[in-house]
């Protein structure tokens, strides 16, 4: 399309989050320049696209302890994906976080470590 752009990262970040206020002109001039840098054909027109690999279907082969966080209102991907993982991964949790998108560690950036250092905490003794 018309490639990369500060209009088209603001609007991904803002699809990524419950509440798109929390979007600033900073956050969206440092994830652009980041993502320029992560993959430089990027700006040339390059297309980013996921591995083909399907994971999913080795969820049960999971052998640690697994935490599994996420956002409710996540529009890429629905909160039922969450509950797929906990029926599969023998050992998991997940904690579903309301009024919350994609962005989970950004939206809820205190709760989000209290919660992964306390998983990491019990996990290690």
């Amino acid at each position: 399309g018309e490639g990369p752009s500060l209009r088209r990262m603001r609007a991904y970040l803002e699809m990524m989050v419950y509440d798109p206020d929390l979007i600033t002109d900073d956050i969206v001039e440092e994830r652009f320049a980041a993502s320029m840098a992560s993959d430089p054909s990027i700006a040339e027109g390059g297309v980013h696209r996921p591995p083909g690999e399907q994971v999913w279907r080795d969820l049960d082969r999971i052998g640690a302890s697994t935490l599994v966080v996420w956002g409710r209102d996540n529009r890429v991907q629905g909160y039922d994906n969450a509950l797929f993982m906990l029926n599969r991964i023998p050992d998991a949790q997940v904690h579903v976080y309301g009024r919350t998108g994609l962005w989970v560690p950004f939206e809820r950036r205190d709760e989000f470590n209290r919660l992964v250092l306390a998983f990491l905490q019990s996990s290690a003794g």
